[in-house]
């Protein structure tokens, strides 16, 4: 070897450390700068057992129980630590995760051995970002779980079967372990059990090496899936999986999905031929076994989902972050296998390339700014949770079916926990200054708030955007009171795009969720919030808008309640061209004008209205520039439809040209929208 081919080796494998390590420190950071704290999705059934173990007393069920199809003993364990020590703020099951992602790599890579491919580079390529999902929710420490219990059973059963180990039973042992550590993690743990009778089948194992492994591995395998159909009532899941991975090996090789299942069998029955005759031979080497174990546990269990999605919806949806974690072991075994035997005689530099290649496509930073983007749509998912209005997303609802959110945010509210612990939200003494001070002794924020919107009798929600008095930044909180103190806090999350292309500064807007204290007289409707911006920790960090927002007297009317109805204009509502516009950002929206409204009477929107139709959301803007909204909700079937009024004192106070803007989502089929003058029958009254 020249002297310049080996300088060419060593800056081949430098840039390989170097580039490995930066993808480590990498993951490092995006986990903890984009950690999810807020429950989200399987987090929330975390929340409910933990509430009965607080509220009921320990029972050794809560842990066994199924999640879905799973048991997740050791997810339940740290999740237990983080809600008992750390507030459930997420901390520790962001660290145990990266242990055990970064510690499968480096066993990975002992197990391995490939040529000029170190330990540190497959710690990098386990925790690559491409499964951002996984190392930023904490629920998902049980991919971490699964993928160590798994590296661990197959790599320590291949130890017990080197010749002349010298404490074969103890491996053994040590594998079946990690593999009843694997059942108690996900179900793709159940699978440990066919994958080392493989690794033993292609070893030739003694009775000596295999049989602890095993015997514990098919233990517990089968105790878990008696469980299993009463779970899920379902007769025989392990058929629904052999299915699935038989469909999976044939679009792997090609099939189109009618034939994917049938191609699948025979790939599987010429596999284990061509395996069988080698073994016939002579036994397969420790290592190749151990990797080829490890694939087929991977192509086995139903959350090979990266590659899967791949070949039956297309490139686009590979690597999908939710299973990332099981392909990227599916790759590295394959990956492995490939250069083992290409490097089996050199080491050529270009593996080393190839690897760097591959990291960098695994971790390119369109994958951090999915998972900012991410927790950023967590987060405003929770700010209406976070102030007693509970607004279930449908992306909630679809998961968490009629698991209540109600009792669970009052649970942790209560408990001080997730985003009620004490370090999360805004200094006390930022709240005491909001409580105190009034907005004229405070310096002035940047700022609007564009859109206040009751909800109900005392929910509503504040949409706008504030910034800093000074040099254009974000405030770090916004916080909102009425006369009876404060009634909600909010982080500024939100895209404003329109703000951005305005200021020349990346400032975002805000939602701010808001429970009102209900201090006035029914009577007396108008409702004034003061909003607060927090840059800092004390009280001295503290801006204030000069202006409060106005929630004014719109009224819900159902059609019963009133009386001499005159319809000024009507619009079909399902309609997609003019009147109807068209925005990316809104979806449809009409707008009318009046040039003046007749006293005493109210001017709304009426929906005529199918059942079970999408709701509008509308909005009111007075000549003098003060605008109320109100949205008007689905209509159930057989629900009286209602009127959205604003009431004659408000025309009295704001006279002169009115603009309504009605919004509409593509689920909206109603026959028309009307705008109509009208009166409602005395003694009538129903505020929202």
């Amino acid at each position: 070897m020249s002297l310049a081919s080996a300088r060419w080796r060593r800056a081949c494998q430098f840039l390989l450390g170097i580039s490995a390590l930066g993808v480590i420190v990498q993951a490092v950071f995006v986990a903890w700068r984009f950690r999810v704290v807020e429950p989200w999705m399987d987090d929330w059934f975390w929340v409910a057992t933990f509430r009965r173990m607080t509220e009921d007393g320990f029972t050794w069920q809560d842990l066994f129980a199924f999640h879905n199809e799973h048991r997740i003993v050791t997810t339940r364990l740290v999740l237990l630590a983080d809600s008992l020590w750390f507030h459930m703020l997420g901390w520790f099951p962001l660290i145990v995760n990266l242990l055990l992602l970064g510690g499968a790599g480096l066993a990975f890579g002992r197990l391995a051995r490939v040529g000029p491919l170190p330990p540190l580079f497959w710690a990098a390529w386990f925790l690559s970002l491409c499964q951002f999902d996984n190392l930023i929710l904490p629920f998902q420490v049980q991919f971490g779980f699964s993928i160590a219990a798994s590296v661990a059973a197959v790599g320590l059963l291949a130890l017990a079967t080197v010749p002349g180990s010298r404490h074969p039973a103890a491996f053994s042992a040590g594998a079946g372990l990690a593999a009843v550590v694997g059942a108690l993690s996900m179900a793709s743990g159940l699978l440990l059990a066919p994958a080392l009778a493989l690794l033993a089948f292609l070893r030739r194992a003694s009775l000596r090496a295999a049989a602890p492994a095993l015997a514990m591995a098919g233990s517990a395998a089968a105790t878990d899936l008696i469980g299993v159909p009463v779970a899920l009532h379902h007769p025989v899941p392990i058929i629904d999986r052999a299915s699935f991975a038989l469909g999976f090996l044939g679009s792997a090789a090609g099939a189109v999905p009618m034939l994917a299942r049938a191609v699948g069998l025979v790939a599987a029955a010429a596999l284990a031929f061509f395996l069988a005759s080698a073994v016939r031979r002579r036994p397969v080497p420790p290592a190749t076994a151990a990797l080829i174990a490890l694939g087929t546990w991977v192509v086995l269990n139903a959350a090979a989902g990266a590659v899967t999605d791949r070949a039956y919806y297309g490139p686009a949806a590979a690597l999908t972050p939710r299973y990332a974690s099981m392909s990227l072991l599916l790759l590295a075994a394959l990956a492995a296998l490939a250069w083992r035997e290409v490097t089996a005689a050199a080491r050529p530099p270009w593996v080393a390339l190839a690897a760097v290649a591959a990291l960098l496509a695994l971790n390119n930073p369109s994958y951090v700014r999915r998972a900012a983007d991410f927790r950023l749509f967590v987060q405003a998912n929770a700010e209406a949770l976070r102030n007693g209005v509970d607004v279930t997303t449908p992306a909630m609802s679809l998961l968490l079916g009629d698991l209540p959110l109600g009792p669970l945010i009052a649970f942790l509210r209560a408990n001080r926990l997730n985003l009620f612990a004490p370090t999360y939200g805004p200094p006390h003494s930022v709240l005491d200054a909001a409580a105190r001070d009034t907005p004229v002794s405070l310096p002035a924020c940047r700022g609007s708030v564009d859109s206040a919107m009751r909800l109900d009798d005392r929910a509503a929600i504040l949409q706008g955007w504030l910034a800093t008095p000074g040099r254009l930044r974000n405030v770090a909180w916004v916080v909102a009171r009425d006369d009876g103190g404060i009634v909600g806090i909010a982080r500024p999350r939100d895209g404003r795009g329109d703000v951005v292309a305005a200021m020349h500064a990346p400032i975002r807007g805000f939602s701010a969720f808001v429970r009102l204290h209900g201090s006035g007289a029914p009577a007396e409707r108008w409702v004034s919030v003061s909003v607060f911006g927090s840059f800092g920790d004390g009280a001295r960090r503290l801006c204030a808008l000069p202006s409060p927002a106005l929630l004014g007297p719109v009224e819900m009317v159902p059609e019963h309640a009133l009386r001499h109805v005159a319809v000024l204009a009507a619009q079909p509502a399902g309609a997609s061209g003019p009147p109807w516009q068209i925005d990316a950002d809104e979806g449809r929206w009409l707008r009318f004008e009046i040039a003046a409204v007749p006293l005493g009477r109210a001017v709304g929107i009426r929906l005529t209205a199918r059942p079970d139709t999408g709701g509008l959301a509308i909005t009111f803007r007075m000549a003098d520039g003060v605008s109320f909204s109100q949205k008007l909700p689905a209509l159930q079937t057989g629900e009286e439809p209602y009127v959205v009024l604003l009431t004659p004192e408000v025309m009295r106070r704001h006279p002169g040209k009115l603009s309504i803007t009605v919004r509409a989502t593509p689920a909206v089929t109603a026959d028309t929208v009307e705008l109509v003058l009208a009166e409602t029958i005395p003694g009538w009254s129903r505020l929202f």
